[in-house]
This record gives structure tokens, sequence and C-alpha cells, in this order.
């Protein structure tokens, strides 16, 4: 996963993680990234008073060339990924991480 989402988005920041066992001593590797917060809620997007999403609309123009971000503006920590990255990741058969389709506010052409 690491290597497709740096090809989609080289730019993202990664942290090493080791979790050790302190029982068996065995060591795993895990990557954090730090994803990039995006401006583009969309005037759509309904929230609940507690100020938690109650339906998340993007703005389509705000979001053009970015692969992964995370919602700038929102209490949830939401990644999204564009749906030819999620793609990727379901064509090699990764797994780990659940995909939501998100609504899209529709373009306003005058």
């Amino acid at each position: 996963m690491k290597t497709i989402t740096a090809k989609y988005n080289p730019s993202i920041q990664w942290k090493r993680v080791d979790l050790i066992d302190s029982e068996t001593n065995l060591r795993n590797v895990y990557w954090a990234m730090q994803v990039p917060a995006v401006d583009c809620l969309s005037m759509e997007t309904a929230f609940h008073l507690n100020g938690t999403v109650k339906r998340l609309v993007l703005d389509t123009d705000k979001i053009k060339v970015h692969h992964f971000f995370r919602v700038q503006g929102i209490l949830e920590p939401y990644i999204v990924v564009s749906l030819d990255a999620a793609e990727s990741f379901l064509r090699r058969g990764l797994n780990g991480f659940v995909l939501q389709k998100v609504e899209q506010a529709l373009r306003r052409e005058l």
C-alpha cells in the first residue's frame, strides 16, 4: 500500500512504527502516513448538532488533482482516496481498509 500511495502522491510523509511483542520479542513494522488536508467541503455538506458529519459532500473542483487527502474542516479523520488509487489497491488484493463512496457536488455551469 505504501508503494502504491507514494506513486499517486509522492509528497505524502511517512513515519515508521515498530510494534514489539514483549513476550515473544517479535517486531512488526508499520508505516503511518501523514496525509495532507484539503479544503474541499461542498456547501451541500450537512452536520449534526454536535459538529459531526451527517452527509459528506465534496466539491469536485477543489479535489481535481488529489489522490489521497484528509477532509479539512470536519471532526472525523476521513481519508479520501481517488477511484484510480482505490482500484490499484483492490487489483493487488490489499486489505485492512474499508472503501465507501462519497458524494460529490454537481458542477453548476453558468
